[in-house]
């Protein structure tokens, strides 16, 4: 889609792809990986630009949709949104400074504005330099074969040598192969822009699909929570059924904020969006798309899949050791986790991120689940991170149709997830 809206400030007719992957390139590098609040920002008003939405960019929607601010919240007492702007500004100049951006899509926030201005360094860019060198070396050239040479004919120039017509030739020639030149370069980045990168490759069943993506929760708000089961009666629940352990209340709002993370991320991909009840959904709602799988040992569909991966989940009887373990491996490998750590608030957990196609429906799943709810939060910030997904060992080239399950290791202190580490990968 060309950004021809008049709420865009554009320099030149961009695609919405193109800018897509401009953005995916400035949120991997480290002066906003590494932020809170200025990756959700630049997406925002990213997304909202190339939907024609730009005159809504005001100070006080951008509070309420980015930083969860009423809309009837103090805009002048509460500056969040300019402070945040100021700094977002100045970030995206520092990387566009930096050597090896030249010939990227360059984003900027112009000042007193919220609207992003597009323009495309490269192109307009050679254009212009070309372009110059091309009129200075024709005024050169001019001069020089014009020059008046002495003479008894009243100043008529006689007519220009063998070595003139040469040099004129290879001047020519030289002016030529540069236009030759600057065109590989051009179909060059254009092709290199085509190449996915971890992000895309993970998302591209998803993203490619032409069907709603239905998110699966544990529970969801005002909904009865269903008696105790065994973790066996989980596995082999048909319907799928919430299973309740110690600090439940803690798991699900962990989950949830999976949920903003991820509804974050494909919303700015203009993906349509539902969730349902992991505890009521059966396996006909799974065949109506893809599906996203939020959670571990609280969501039943994530215990029922896993069973049949190589990297499974599992625990003992009394539900106070949990661990992932690699069927694969003699003897078992476990990654474990025991209950009791929880209270001291610095542990370690682990999480399975996975993205597979289902064999019964077909339809591709994205599984995110930790044995406790950090890790699964650290999970679903590590699938919607570039910097993270290019981490994973052993990725074989141009594996978007390929299934992939990854084991994170995440460190958790203070009750805070650290960024997660890449423990075991499977690509099949």
């Amino acid at each position: 889609m060309n950004l021809r809206d008049g709420s865009v400030t554009a320099a030149f007719e961009a695609e919405e792809s193109e800018i897509e992957l401009q953005l995916a390139r400035l949120l991997s590098d480290n002066r906003f990986c590494n932020s809170k609040r200025l990756p959700s920002f630049l997406r925002f008003v990213i997304s909202e630009a190339i939907q024609g939405r730009g005159e809504s960019l005001k100070e006080r929607t951008i509070g309420a949709a980015v930083f969860g601010r009423p809309l009837s919240y103090d805009t002048a007492g509460d500056p969040i949104v300019r402070v945040a702007a100021a700094e977002l500004r100045k970030r995206l100049a520092q990387y566009y400074q930096d050597p090896g951006h030249e010939s990227e899509i360059r984003i900027s926030l112009p000042t007193g504005s919220y609207v992003p201005r597009f323009e495309n360094s490269f192109s307009a860019a050679t254009a212009r330099n070309y372009y110059i060198d091309k009129q200075s070396s024709e005024k050169t050239a001019s001069a020089r074969d014009g020059e008046a040479l002495p003479t008894d004919s009243g100043g008529v120039h006689p007519p220009a040598t063998t070595d003139s017509r040469i040099h004129y030739r290879s001047r020519h020639l030289a002016s030529f192969g540069l236009l030759v030149f600057l065109c590989a370069a051009v179909a060059s980045y254009f092709l290199l822009r085509r190449t996915l990168s971890p992000l895309e490759e993970f998302w591209a069943p998803v993203l490619s699909s032409r069907d709603a993506v239905t998110f699966y929760l544990p529970y969801l708000p005002n909904q009865p929570i269903p008696g105790p089961l065994t973790p066996r009666q989980n596995l082999d629940s048909k319907q799928g059924q919430q299973l309740p352990r110690p600090g439940m209340d803690a798991v699900v709002l962990a989950d949830f904020r999976s949920y903003v993370t991820l509804t974050n991320f494909l919303g700015s991909r203009h993906r349509n969006l539902m969730y349902k009840s992991s505890n009521t959904s059966t396996i006909a709602d799974l065949e109506t798309g893809p599906a996203i799988l939020i959670g571990a040992f609280d969501n039943p569909w994530a215990l029922r899949f896993t069973n049949g991966l190589r990297f499974r989940f599992g625990s003992n009887p009394n539900m106070q050791e949990f661990w992932i373990e690699d069927t694969s491996s003699h003897p078992t490998v476990r990654w474990m986790f025991d209950q009791k750590l929880q209270v001291t608030n610095n542990y370690c957990d682990y999480a399975v991120v996975a993205r597979f196609a289902d064999q019964d429906t077909g339809k591709p799943v994205v599984l995110i689940g930790g044995i406790t709810g950090g890790a699964t939060t650290a999970a679903s910030e590590f699938i919607t991170a570039p910097d993270q997904l290019s981490r994973i060992p052993g990725a074989p080239i141009n594996w978007a149709q390929k299934n992939v399950e990854v084991v994170l290791k995440v460190q958790i202190i203070d009750r805070v997830p650290a960024a997660p580490t890449v423990v075991a990968a499977y690509f099949w």
